[in-house]
């Protein structure tokens, strides 16, 4: 009852407040759920004269962070253009992600597009156009592994320039596309020719 009413009077007045955070609020590391205890308490010219206390759950929701390639995963690789199907490019592709990282979700990698470098004697050469879904070289969705996808020449493509995007499993799903540019997110495979033995026609 407000300290200005009249004795007897019992007028009732409302009166509101906010729940704050006192630090930021992480869904993938709070395994339980918050319990606030809130009391509020009636005064009378100054003097508590009541007080009524309840517990608040607070449900911290999930907002599905998009995963990042790290950039020292994505350097350029080189590849013997002699290894067959299947051969491992390097080391599997890595990249971060929260919900990941807690065992929530998975991610799922691919190549976006695949520019093949002409093969040129004279060093003169160029980037022919996108060979996607036919690129001599593939990404395993699961691994992030990179590898040999079909026959290489290096008389015919030297390299590949290789634009790589991975995507979480989230409501809804989050890219590595949507946070970071198309440079951190491409690499070049060099094809590493073999000295083919000259035949006589």
């Amino acid at each position: 009852i407000p300290s200005t009413s009249s004795p007897g009077e019992t007028k009732p007045s409302e009166y509101t407040s906010r729940l704050n955070t006192n630090t930021g609020l992480d869904a993938e590391s709070c395994t339980l759920d918050y319990a606030a205890q809130v009391t509020a308490k009636m005064m009378h010219n100054g003097a508590v004269v009541g007080e009524v206390s309840c517990y608040i759950n607070v449900v911290v929701g999930n907002v599905n962070e998009a995963p990042s390639i790290l950039t020292n995963s994505i350097g350029d690789r080189a590849v013997d253009e002699t290894k067959l199907p299947g051969f491992a490019i390097g080391n599997v592709l890595q990249a971060t992600d929260p919900e990941v990282n807690a065992g929530l979700q998975q991610l799922t990698w691919k190549i976006k597009t695949c520019f093949p470098f002409t093969f040129s004697r004279s060093g003169a050469g160029a980037y022919d156009a996108d060979m996607m879904p036919n690129c001599h070289i593939k990404l395993s969705s699961c691994s992030g592994q990179l590898a040999v996808a079909s026959i290489l020449n290096y008389e015919t493509y030297t390299k590949y320039k290789i634009e790589i995007d991975v995507t979480d499993d989230g409501v809804p799903p989050a890219s590595a596309e949507s946070i970071q540019n198309v440079a951190t997110r491409t690499m070049i495979v060099n094809v590493t020719p073999k000295n083919d033995v000259p035949t006589i026609s």
